[in-house]
């Protein structure tokens, strides 16, 4: 009885451990992928049918109980057969003492027979209890300890534990066949356990080293999960999240700490309005630091409650699309005020020429001849201004030289120290072994003097400005200008470039200076950056590609040239009779067309043309064209081209003059167009 009880006891620790195993599996399918439950779901539901009513663990108990009910009947037979001798004893006593008076001899036949009889009845059962004992009660215990030690093995981890009597047809090879089958299941659960632990430790290294911060919050709004560089990227310490805090704690710090958050459109918006479209949907949100960080989250609800967010850094994206923006922006305001400044050069160039006249033919009359030459004057300070737009938009025509850098700024320091006054103190900071560079020397002064100027007026005529050299890389050289200035707002630092922007008063400023030397800048393949902030002044820094170009040869000097018949072409009716009248003034003769194919037509009926004058852009047949074609009517014919805005259409052309040309500079272009075809012509029949 005792080993009974024993067994039944190993057997109930059998049960409870495959119980708590039963529950560890379920904790852990919790917690598995989607994609992998329902496979685990129908394994566990096989592991719950072994323990319950009619399983493997009923089985082996219906076993120890039918094994204890056979050894009980062992006991049974054995105490009735010892109650039979007691009976069959108790009569032979009672025939003797009724048979006393039979002779001795009958009396030891009677006992002898007795003695026969019981030794007889003893034996067979003695027989019968050993025959049950032999082939039923000690089969089937041997089967039944079999099954427990298996079970027992199973349990500590032997997978390859046996049983006997699998083969059997009785209750025992069912008890045999069921084990067989839970191995096997223990096996499979054993191999999916495996399997999950290593994606397990994949997906945690794979959370923990990602670049990007990921978070999860759950159906109660608690932070229950998060990587280290969501740490990071948010400042938060392990000690702030130690406590699983929820989201509206978690916004809490961040808006304490001054952190903006917005849509993807730019919308501002409050963190905690967005938690319920977070619990919802997918949902992407921007956040701002004070530091200048910039953050992009991206949530996503989860099927059990509560959302996922990945938090990427997209700060360096951000400042880079911003930058693009601004730069298309000032793009498209060039084009437009190169348009404008085009159709103004046409109408100042008629306003200039006829002042001129009129104030050569008011000579005798000096009231007059005041007025002309004081609109004179307002329009060539017009065409000043729109030479300012026109470098803005980088449609100025530029005179690139190979230029000496601190030369120039060597050149220009007593010019800008008697400019700006005594109250400002100009320091050179010039660096050795500068490369020339490739630039306009004429604009890179007047940039260099734009930006004093501007320093200038930022210290209020009092302060200190540095006049920066400084070789930089990629085949760039800098120059820039330092202030100690107030500085710049952060949120107008955008704008400075843009034209007519300025913070000076009415009249103090037109807002073109430094577009002007943006738009240089950019023309000459160069860069503008500017750095500035409240109370730490200004530094404007021009990067200008190294010259790669050789030393132009200098032009011979004292050529003269003959009067000459030039060909004036413009759609401009007002504009071709104000160049007409220059020319001739200069003692050309002259011959005009309003369009390319009369120009055209006039060539071929005029062979003493010697030079043709041609605007640049006309409707129809322009300028370009019109060149290309008239030379291939007279081979050799010097052209010489004109243009209110000549933007990329004139970029190529060495021969160009913009609108208003004065009458010396027309004057010069001339000699020298046809001093070099006089060259080239010798050179030629040499």
């Amino acid at each position: 009885m005792a080993g009974d009880a024993r067994e039944a006891q190993a057997l109930q620790r059998g049960r409870d451990a495959y119980r708590r195993t039963l529950a560890q599996l379920e904790a852990t399918g919790a917690a598995l992928p989607a994609g992998l439950r329902a496979d685990f779901g129908r394994a566990l539901a096989s592991f719950r049918d072994q323990a319950a009513p009619g399983g493997i663990f009923d089985l082996q108990t219906q076993e120890m109980t039918a094994r204890s009910a056979a050894e009980a009947d062992l006991r049974a037979a054995a105490a009735r057969a010892a109650d039979l001798k007691a009976a069959v004893d108790a009569r032979v006593l009672a025939a003797s003492r009724t048979t006393a008076e039979v002779t001795e001899n009958l009396r030891r036949t009677i006992l002898e027979r007795t003695a026969q009889f019981a030794a007889i009845g003893l034996a067979v059962i003695l027989i019968a209890g050993g025959l049950s004992y032999g082939l039923v009660i000690r089969p089937l215990s041997r089967n039944l300890r079999g099954v427990t030690a298996a079970m027992v093995r199973l349990a500590a981890g032997e997978r390859d534990a046996t049983v006997p009597g699998a083969n059997r047809a009785d209750e025992i090879g069912d008890l045999a066949r069921a084990f067989t089958v839970f191995r096997e299941n223990s096996a499979q659960v054993e191999k999916l356990d495996r399997e999950l632990a290593e994606r397990s430790s994949l997906l945690l290294a794979t959370f923990e080293t990602m670049k990007d911060g990921f978070s999860v919050f759950d159906g109660d709004r608690r932070l229950v999960a998060c990587n280290p560089q969501y740490l990071a990227l948010h400042d938060f310490t392990a000690e702030d999240v130690a406590a699983a805090p929820t989201i509206t704690r978690i916004n809490r710090m961040l808006v304490a700490r001054g952190v903006q958050a917005s849509l993807p459109d730019g919308t501002p918006v409050d963190l905690d309005d967005l938690v319920p479209r977070r619990l919802a949907g997918p949902t992407r949100v921007e956040m701002r630091f004070p530091s200048g960080r910039v953050l992009e989250l991206r949530s996503n609800p989860i099927p059990m409650g509560g959302f996922a967010t990945i938090h990427m850094d997209v700060t360096e994206s951000r400042a880079t699309q911003s930058q693009l923006l601004h730069a298309q922006k000032l793009e498209t305001v060039g084009q437009l005020t190169g348009g404008i400044a085009h159709d103004f050069n046409n109408i100042l160039a008629v306003i200039i020429g006829n002042l001129n006249i009129l104030a050569r033919e008011l000579v005798e009359t000096p009231a007059l001849k005041a007025r002309a030459e004081r609109g004179l004057s307002a329009a060539n300070r017009a065409a000043g201004l729109i030479n300012r737009l026109l470098t803005f938009s980088r449609r100025q025509r530029l005179a690139p030289e190979n230029v000496d850098l601190n030369g120039l700024v060597r050149g220009m320091l007593d010019l800008m120290q008697s400019s700006l006054g005594s109250g400002m103190r100009i320091t050179p900071d010039l660096a050795a072994d500068l490369p020339r560079v490739r630039v306009d020397p004429g604009q890179l002064e007047n940039a260099l003097m734009n930006l004093a100027v501007n320093a200038r007026d930022a210290m209020e005529g009092a302060g200190e400005i540095t006049v920066i050299t400084r070789r930089a890389a990629d085949g760039f050289v800098e120059l820039a200008v330092a202030d100690t200035g107030a500085g710049i707002p952060p949120d107008l630092l955008e704008q400075v470039f843009e034209p007519f922007f300025t913070t000076k008063p009415v009249g103090k400023g037109s807002g073109l200076g430094l577009s002007m030397v943006y738009g240089f800048v950019r023309q000459s393949g160069g860069t503008v950056t500017i750095e500035s902030a409240p109370g730490a002044g200004t530094r404007v820094s021009l990067r200008l590609p190294e010259s790669t170009a050789p030393e132009a040869p200098a032009r011979p000097e004292g050529l003269d040239s003959a009067e000459a018949c030039i060909l004036a072409v413009d759609d401009d009716a007002d504009l071709l009779e104000i160049t007409a009248d220059q020319l001739r003034r200069l003692g050309h003769a002259v011959v005009t067309a309003p369009d390319g194919l009369t120009a055209l037509e006039m060539l071929k009926e005029i062979p003493e043309i010697d030079l043709l004058y041609t605007d640049l852009a006309m409707p129809g047949l322009g300028g370009r064209r019109l060149a290309e074609e008239a030379q291939a009517l007279r081979p050799g014919l010097p052209v010489l081209f004109t243009s209110g805005a000549p933007g990329k259409a004139g970029a190529d052309l060495p021969n160009l003059l913009r609108k208003p040309v004065p009458e010396e500079v027309l004057a010069a272009a001339i000699r020298l167009t046809l001093e070099d075809q006089s060259r080239f012509t010798s050179a030629s029949s040499t």
